[in-house]
């Protein structure tokens, strides 16, 4: 080896070697141009000098600020990684000159920008062993320091406009993205993974209300000893952290409509319950101490409770169906407790009910319901405001009965129910009171709202009798984030949704009633290797309407409304290395759609696109990412019987010509042995066949696929009479997600 070829590669050797590596395995570390066109060329064919990368650690960034008029310094804004610069530089030598300007010619051809029809980067890969990194480069211009006859020295600058090292090979995670839960009243999403925690009890669940120590009282409907708890009737307490059920003495001997607690603890409940732990006088409302019911005041004269608020000062609010209240005049509908006595807010609902009641934070009182005046005041129709010492009118009121308000974080608040308008402005079922007036939340909802929760992050939950909310097809629950409306990824089948409610970890708590179960999304667990966080490939694969993707570590969300065909697949593409800008597309594999190439506009938010990403370790623990995914019309993969069969929408394969109802029949015969033998049919009378493949597994399941890819849906019925709970599973959607593992360093890839 020439003294120059030493000296190069000695140079080479101290700026670049990993400290973790020792002395003697020096030729253990390898340079490559990969090119656009994917060849690869050993940078050992001529002697090379690599520079730009002594700090080689941490991408540099960019820092953006502003300053504060009167203070110091500026504040920080954002941190983005910049571009990084690298020059490869080569000595070649040679007999004469044309061997010298063949060997430039050769290694030049490597650094290329025009190798590819579009523009594309080349990759600097380093081999430490047996790991490698990539770097992802664009030609910047060729560097020319001395040409003789004999020798060259030249070189040629790179720009890495993504300057994070990349391992070698893309990594993909495929599952189902939704699962059937057998749950019927009380389901917990817990930690990102969605949990059954009635052990399959049908009931109405009507209130949740969540302890300082995250415990839950929970008011389950007609259900006495619930969960096999003696005296746990009507209501009962779970401990979150022993996972176990107690009673509330012996519970109520009748429905409990609203559980809320007070400031020190005191647990309150209201509803049609005439005695509370067989305490006199808790009719309709009590007040669990910790270990006793007690009574407030005599309770109401009749009628039910079904409503509790509670101000700044611990003073309770009652609302419900009652004429009067601890028969204290003037309190028909509403009442307070100020902790010894009843009073009367005025001289309460001019007639009927009052549904709902909220407080702020100065202390006033808002009612809804189906009332038609408050206190003889004006305007007050289905919704009035109390400031104190007299009742007040919210622009022109509503135009039919509220059900439910709630005051958000900010302040804000909103009422839904069965209105169009409010004040005079269409509203469709849901509005927010700006103070002035009231105001739609998108293009609303397409039937009746009952409950509202707003969620920790300020985010505003919604459920009702509903089937779209903002045109959507958010069906019986829909979240509202202050600019568009998504969907909760939840698919409630014949569910109705009363109570949502949070945790101090975010888990969230649904009360509801169910008799076959949900569809939720199912978490897939990706994992991120490297110490970046990177926007993934997500593929999904029909039929089945994509509804929401969410990663349960970062909370970030992609609300969708994006029909998937049979045999279609939709990339959402979030980014690859070295894109210039970061590439985001959704596009179809399915030529006859119409806009395959750019299905953006499915995405109801699509800048939300750019903030998802996989994150790494310690954000995500050892870089685990839960990522759920919820497509609707997605069938469920075990324990199927024929009533949830039924509601699955989305089975492809009825010709435009069919003149019968529009669905699709299943005939599912057993045949021996535990196995089923499944058909098709695109009439009542089961003597179209459609074309299908029938995959025969183990244990009485299977999976069925339909084989034509018209696109247009239907809905799959069953055979109750020969197939009633049937185990099968029918292969919908798939969901696989790519990425990269990204690393600031490079040697945090090769290490």
């Amino acid at each position: 080896m020439s003294t120059k070829r030493c000296l190069f590669v000695l140079l080479l050797a101290v700026l670049l070697w990993p400290a973790e590596v020792d002395a003697e395995d020096m030729t253990a570390i390898t340079y490559q141009i990969i090119t656009p066109d994917n060849t690869t060329i050993s940078l050992e064919t001529g002697v090379y000098r690599i520079s730009g990368l002594e700090n080689i650690g941490m991408a540099g960034v960019r820092t953006y600020s502003h300053q504060v008029p009167g203070q110091p310094g500026a504040v920080l804004e954002d941190m983005l990684a910049d571009v990084t610069s690298i020059t490869v530089t080569h000595a070649v030598t040679g007999a004469d000159a044309a061997a010298v300007f063949g060997a430039i010619n050769t290694i030049s051809a490597g650094y290329r920008y025009n190798r590819t029809a579009t523009l594309q980067p080349l990759r600097l890969r380093v081999t430490v062993g047996a790991k490698a990194a990539d770097l992802y480069c664009y030609y910047g211009g060729m560097i020319v320091s001395k040409v003789d006859n004999v020798s060259a020295l030249f070189g040629f600058t790179l720009n890495a406009y993504d300057p994070y090292w990349y391992a070698t090979t893309e990594t993909s995670t495929a599952s189902w993205p939704s699962e059937y839960i057998n749950e019927n009243c009380l389901l917990g999403h817990i930690d990102s993974v969605y949990t059954a925690m009635s052990a399959g009890a049908v009931n109405d669940l009507r209130s949740i209300a969540v302890d300082s120590n995250d415990d839950l009282y929970v008011a389950p409907w007609a259900s006495d000893d619930w969960q096999g708890v003696a005296g746990a009737d009507e209501i009962a307490l779970y401990d979150s952290s022993a996972g176990t059920w107690s009673a509330l003495g012996t519970g109520m001997n009748g429905v409990v409509y609203k559980i809320i607690i007070g400031p020190n603890g005191d647990v309150y409940a209201g509803g049609s319950f005439a005695l509370a732990g067989g305490v006199a006088n808790t009719v309709k409302i009590a007040k669990w101490g910790g270990s006793a019911w007690s009574a407030l005041g005599t309770g109401a004269d009749d009628g039910s409770v079904l409503d509790l608020a509670i101000d700044t000062e611990g003073n309770l609010y009652a609302a419900g169906t009652f004429t009067g209240m601890g028969g204290v005049a003037n309190t028909p509908g509403v009442a307070k407790w100020n902790g010894t006595a009843w009073t009367a807010l005025g001289t309460g609902a001019d007639d009927n009910a009052v549904y709902g009641l909220v407080t702020d934070q100065a202390d006033n009182v808002y009612a809804t319901g189906t009332f038609t005046g408050m206190g003889g005041v004006g305007a007050t129709a289905y919704i009035a405001k109390w400031n104190g010492t007299a009742w007040t009118a919210l622009g022109t009121g509503l135009n039919a009965y509220g059900q439910d308000m709630i005051i958000d974080q900010d302040g804000a608040l909103y009422v839904t129910g069965n209105f169009t308008t409010a004040n005079g402005v269409s509203c469709a079922y849901i509005a927010q009171w700006t103070g002035q007036t009231f105001t739609p939340l998108g293009s609303g909802l397409d039937a009746r709202g009952y409950y509202m929760g707003v969620s920790p992050n300020n985010e505003l939950y919604v459920s009702g009798t509903f089937t779209t909310a903002g045109g959507l097809p958010y069906a019986k629950t829909a979240i509202w984030n202050g600019a568009t409306w998504k969907s909760t990824g939840i698919d409630w089948t014949d569910g109705v949704v009363y109570t949502f409610a949070w945790d101090s970890s975010d888990n969230l708590y649904y009360g509801f009633v169910a008799s076959t179960g949900v569809v939720v999304p199912h978490a897939i667990s990706v994992t991120n290797a490297g110490n970046e966080g990177f926007p993934p490939t997500l593929e999904i694969s029909g039929p089945g309407t994509l509804a929401l993707i969410r990663n349960e570590v970062t909370g970030k969300e992609i609300p969708a409304n994006l029909y998937v065909n049979d045999g279609e697949t939709i990339t959402i593409d979030l980014g690859d290395p070295g894109e210039v800008p970061g590439g985001i597309a959704v596009t179809s594999d399915w030529t006859m759609r119409p806009n395959a190439n750019n299905l953006l506009g499915k995405i109801p938010s699509p800048a939300q696109l750019a903030s998802f990403a996989l994150v790494p370790a310690p954000l995500a623990t050892t870089g685990v990412n839960t990522i759920s995914v919820f497509v609707t019309g997605q069938p469920v993969e075990a324990n199927d019987n024929n009533t949830q069969l039924s509601r699955w929408a989305g089975i492809t394969g009825i010709a435009t010509t069919n003149t019968d109802d529009g669905r699709l029949y299943v005939s599912i015969v057993d045949d021996t042995g535990g196995f089923f033998h499944v058909d098709l049919y695109s009439d009542s009378a089961r003597t179209a066949l459609v074309g299908h493949t029938a995959t025969y597994n183990a244990a009485g399941s299977q999976a069925i696929v339909a084989d034509n890819t018209s696109g247009l849906g239907g809905t799959l019925y069953i055979d109750a009479a020969t197939a009633a709970d049937v185990n099968i599973r029918v292969d919908y959607a798939l969901v696989v997600v790519k990425h990269w593992n990204r690393y600031d360093s490079m040697f945090a890839a090769v290490s």
